[in-house]
């Protein structure tokens, strides 16, 4: 496929601001790991719809900066991914805000290598999985 055969939609920031506040608001209520676990994954899922939008808008204006539709749909993404970004912290503050009795070290493994926050709350936690050994140890005592 051709990039120029990628479809793109602008995104309905109304739409994406209500579910994504929905989907936060379920996450900081649900008490099991698969609960959270579920509510992270259509989050992400919005997330890259949305990012996936941007790209495609920007690298679109980028290959004909005179295109005044190109040039309109950076500007709208320009304009909306402040509200954007202030969504993606409201989702990092949920996680952060407060220990969560559901978050097991399963479902930290499972995210660790797709958000970056799992690891603020390792450490927030002082907690850390030992590169050497992969056991969980206080972060003073891991190996080095």
């Amino acid at each position: 496929m051709r990039f120029m055969e990628f479809a793109y939609t602008r995104p309905d920031m109304n739409e994406l601001e209500n579910h994504l506040g929905a989907l936060i608001e379920r996450l900081e209520n649900e008490t099991t790991a698969e609960g959270q676990n579920s509510v992270m994954a259509e989050i992400h899922g919005l997330r890259t719809d949305y990012e996936s939008m941007c790209e495609i808008a920007y690298i679109r204006y980028t290959m004909d900066t005179s295109n005044a539709a190109y040039m309109a749909e950076q500007d709208f993404i320009d304009e909306t991914r402040p509200l954007y970004q202030q969504l993606v912290s409201q989702y990092y503050r949920a996680i952060t805000r407060r220990s969560k009795p559901g978050w097991t070290k399963s479902m930290i493994a499972d995210y660790s290598g797709r958000s970056l926050i799992m690891a603020s709350i390792l450490v927030r936690n002082r907690r850390v999985s030992c590169f050497c050994c992969g056991s969980w140890k206080e972060r003073a005592l891991a190996c080095s």
